[in-house]
C-alpha cells in the first residue's frame, strides 16, 4: 500500500483524523480481528494516536476490545503511524512493535501477530487493509 501519513504535516491550527487498519477474519469460523491505528488532533492542540484492538469471536458472544492512547506519536520511516513508547506500549500488556506499516498488513503478518489468543483468529486469512482521513482547516 502506497499511503503515508499526514499528521506530521497538519498545521497546529487545523484538526485532523487519520486512521490504518487492518481488517482479518477466519475463512470457515465466525471469528475475526480489527487492528487500528488511528490520529486525532484537535485545532491547536498536538497529535494523539490510539491502537485499538478488537477480537470478534460468535461463540463467546461479545467482541474483546483494547484501546491505548498515548501523546508519543511518529511516523516511522517505512511504516505508517507509531504510537507510544515500548514502556507504554509494555505497560498496556501489548507488544513493543505497536506501529501501523505496510509490510504487517501486506504480508498478514497483523492478522497472526496480535490476534492468536482469541483461538483461531491466529490463521485467520487478510480480508483487508485500509486507510481513512478527515481534516479542517478552522
Amino acid at each position: 500500500m502506497g499511503a503515508s501519513p499526514i499528521f506530521p504535516g497538519v498545521p497546529l491550527r487545523a484538526g485532523m483524523y487519520e486512521s490504518f487498519y487492518l481488517r482479518a477474519v477466519a475463512p470457515d469460523e465466525p471469528v475475526g480481528a480489527w487492528i487500528r491505528h488511528t490520529v486525532h488532533k484537535r485545532p491547536g492542540r498536538a497529535p494523539r494516536g490510539s491502537i485499538w484492538c478488537t477480537l470478534f469471536d460468535a461463540s463467546r458472544g461479545r467482541p474483546f476490545m483494547h484501546k491505548t492512547t498515548s501523546d508519543q506519536l511518529r511516523a516511522p520511516a517505512g511504516g505508517w503511524i507509531a504510537v507510544g513508547s515500548a514502556d507504554e506500549i509494555a505497560r498496556a500488556g501489548g507488544d513493543t512493535a505497536a506501529g501501523a506499516s505496510p509490510g504487517a498488513g501486506e504480508s498478514g503478518a497483523g492478522a497472526s501477530g496480535g490476534a492468536g489468543a482469541a483461538g483461531g483468529v491466529g490463521s485467520a486469512c487478510l480480508a483487508g487493509v485500509g486507510r481513512t482521513t478527515s481534516s479542517s482547516s478552522r
